[in-house]
């Protein structure tokens, strides 16, 4: 069921993506240091968008590999006092309460 819902909304993407490149069809003149080319508007957006979401990827990586660092920290420890609770647990003396 989750896959047909999922390429449902893919196909609507793609024809809300078809849509947003015949409404911009218009060339537009793309200046750069070293001259200028003529591209459609739709193109421009697209690439640009797709560039933001790459930067936003990027930045976002740093922090996940810091969390997954601090996560497999965690959880060694985490190892390390149970080790040592079960030991405790152990070596009590069975006179004590």
């Amino acid at each position: 069921m989750m896959r047909i819902i999922g390429n449902i909304i893919l196909f609507v993407l793609m024809i809300v993506a078809a849509a947003f490149a015949i409404i911009n069809a218009d060339l537009i003149q793309l200046n750069y240091f070293i001259g200028h080319i003529k591209v459609p508007l739709a193109l421009v957006l697209i690439i640009t968008f797709i560039a933001g979401a790459l930067m936003a990827v990027l930045f976002n990586l740093s922090g996940m590999i810091r969390l997954k660092r601090e996560n497999k920290r965690l959880q060694k420890k985490t190892v390390k006092h149970q080790q040592e609770q079960q030991h405790l647990l152990t070596s009590q003396d069975p006179k004590l309460p």
